[in-house]
This record gives structure tokens, sequence and C-alpha cells, in this order.
């Protein structure tokens, strides 16, 4: 292989041109790396003389800045209700825009010119109306009226009311009255009545017979439909209180319809009982939740629910069922129980009833005798 031509030339010539050093030329000097770091080529004096000029422009902008941007920019004032403003002052009044007339006339007189300022001023936002308000009803008590009336009552400590001790609430029962307090010894008889008129003569003379006073819960409709029979409750020196208007179910009705159930109930209740109405309310078919229960605390009613509730308005009851539903629901000091005015069973059971509770040595009465 050796004596074949063109072969051995061109490897000795790339042997000794492997063997020459290569040029300085051929190795840039920027290639190496010099002690310190890489160099960054865009930090240069302008750049560094520029962001120093804008870091000095912003601080002035956030020192001077109530001054220096426009008054549309400006965050608004707020007063602390000790006097105190919060947040940016408001703009000068150089600043503010001049009206047509002083543009094109010149200043405006003194009148003028105070129309024109007070149309600058945006106006306060208005706060939205109350769905389903209803205009406050004629002839009714105010809430500080009917808490004057319940002054004398003495509420058990588990009570909570908005008015009269403190807003928490702690359950349902917490803002009504389902029970009086065990010491005194004493049960109240309530009625509620709003159906049937007819035993009311009767119930009258048995309570008038053995000295004792009773509560009446009463309907506006009932009070309209008989007027006699509510005048001669009061007469009789028992207590008048509030079983609202037509008897609704209020946890299906709105706050404000709530409460015109309890007004409307009130302004035909009030003529005709005039100082024994009480502003006691119970809810018609023990209809009720924490909502409703506000509604009338905060309106200066005293929700009143049951200790017994005898289910006399029953087509079964009977006497002997009414003595056996207050035997077996606990004969204790402090017990409210739920009678009907057109219980026919009630009237019949009445002194059988009251002879039950003295026997056990407990006084019954009305709501008020058991919360004095």
């Amino acid at each position: 292989m050796s004596g074949k031509s063109g072969t051995t030339k061109p490897r000795a010539s790339r042997s000794r041109a492997s063997s020459k050093p290569k040029p300085a030329a051929a190795k840039p000097a920027a290639s190496r790396p010099k002690p310190g770091g890489p160099r960054v080529p865009w930090l240069t004096t302008p750049v560094i003389v520029l962001l120093l000029a804008s870091s000095m422009v912003l601080g002035l902008l956030v020192a001077k800045g109530g001054q220096i941007l426009p008054a549309s920019w400006r965050r608004p004032a707020t007063v602390h209700p000790d006097g105190r403003i919060i947040g940016a002052e408001p703009a000068p009044r150089r600043e503010q825009p001049e009206s047509a007339a002083q543009t094109k006339t010149g200043p405006a007189k003194t009148g003028e010119a105070k129309v024109a300022e007070a149309k600058t001023v945006p106006a306060k936002p208005t706060a939205p109306a109350l769905p389903e308000s209803a205009p406050r009803v004629a002839g009714v008590l105010s809430p500080q009226e009917r808490r004057a009336r319940l002054a004398q009552v003495v509420l058990p400590s588990s009570f909570t009311t908005e008015w009269g001790g403190g807003a928490a609430v702690l359950r349902e029962s917490a803002n009504e009255l389902a029970q009086g307090r065990a010491a005194g010894g004493r049960v109240a008889l309530t009625f509620d009545a709003h159906f049937d008129s007819l035993p009311v003569d009767k119930l009258l003379g048995l309570l008038a017979e053995r000295g004792l006073r009773a509560t009446f819960f009463v309907t506006g409709a009932y009070a309209r439909n008989a007027p006699e029979s509510v005048k001669k409750i009061a007469a009789a020196g028992h207590e008048i209180a509030n079983h609202s208007d037509t008897h609704a179910a209020f946890t299906k009705l709105s706050d404000a319809k709530c409460l015109a159930e309890l007004e409307r109930a009130e302004q035909s209740i009030l003529p005709l009982a005039g100082a024994a109405y009480r502003p006691y309310w119970r809810p018609p078919l023990g209809d009720r939740n924490l909502r409703v229960l506000r509604v009338a605390v905060r309106n200066g009613f005293l929700p009143v629910y049951w200790t017994i509730d005898t289910l006399d308005w029953r087509k079964e009851a009977t006497p002997e069922s009414v003595q056996e539903r207050i035997s077996a629901q606990g004969l204790v000091g402090g017990a409210i129980v739920l009678q009907h005015v057109g219980s026919s069973a009630s009237v019949a059971c009445l002194p059988s009833e009251i002879a039950l509770f003295r026997s056990h040595n407990l006084v019954p009465g009305c709501l008020s005798e058991l919360l004095r």
C-alpha cells in the first residue's frame, strides 16, 4: 500500500499540519471569562440614571398624590363617627369644575354660585326600600307602649329578648314564654278565641264562681265577629291578649305581613278591651320560628306558648280526655294550660280541672299573676 502514489504525501502533510500550533487569531479573546462574574451589557450609566429618576418621581407621587393627582382619581374621604377624616381629603375648591354661567359671563352671583356648586356634588346613595313595607296601622300601640304594659312581668332567667336583656339567641324557646317560674305554685289558665263564641258566657260564669281570672287570646276576626263577647271578657276582669288577626300560619308570611297581622288584631281588640288588653301574643297553630319570634319581640309583643296542650279542639275531645292530658303533661308550678273558648269539653271539665290543681297546691289564674 505504501507504493501507491498520492497516499503517503497527504498523510505526511496532515501530520505536519496537526503538529504545528494554531495561530492566536483563531482563539477570540472575548470568549475568556473575566474574574468577577459576567458583564451585563444593558446596565449602563444612562440606564442607571433613568432608574433613579423614575424612583424619585414615584416617591413624589406617593408623598404628594393628594395634591398632584386629579380630583376624579382620588379616593373619596370617609368621616369616622368621632369626627376624624379617613382617606384622601376632598378636592380643594379650585379643582371643582366651573359652571357654564361662570365660563360664559364671568363670576356668577352668590345665590347662583351656591346652586351651581350644589349641582356638582354627587348625591348620596339612598337605601333601598324594604320589601312589602306596610304603612303604620292607626289606632294601635307603639312598641314602647306595649312594653310599658308588660312592665310588671318578671320573666324566667332562660328568656332572652331583643328589648329587655340583650340580643343573644340561645334557642327558639329562649324568645318565647312556654312556662313560668316554678316558685310560687301558680299555673296560668289561657283560652284561645277564634272560631266559636257560644260557650263563653258559661265559661265566664264558672270562673266568676271560683273567683279566678284567666287570659284570653283573641283574634281580630273574633273581635269583629263577636264584639260583645270581648267586652264581657274584659268587664269580668280577665286579660285579653293577641292571637293574630286571621289565625294565619306566621312562618309562611314575610316580616311585614307578620307585623300587619299583629297590628290589625290589636286595632280591633283594643277599643273593646281597653285596659284589659295585654300585648301577649300566641302564634296560631303553634306555627313559629326564630325569625317570627324576633319580629314579635322587637315590636313589643311577648310570645307565649304553652306547657300543657289539652287538645280540646278535637271533635273527639271529652272532659275526661282534657283532664287526662292535664295530668299526663305535668302538674307543676309555672305551667301554662292551653284551652279554647269554643270547646264544650273544656267548659265541662273546668270545675274538676280547678279542683285537680288545688289538690296539688297549685293556684290557677291569669298570665300576669303567674309572671308577677
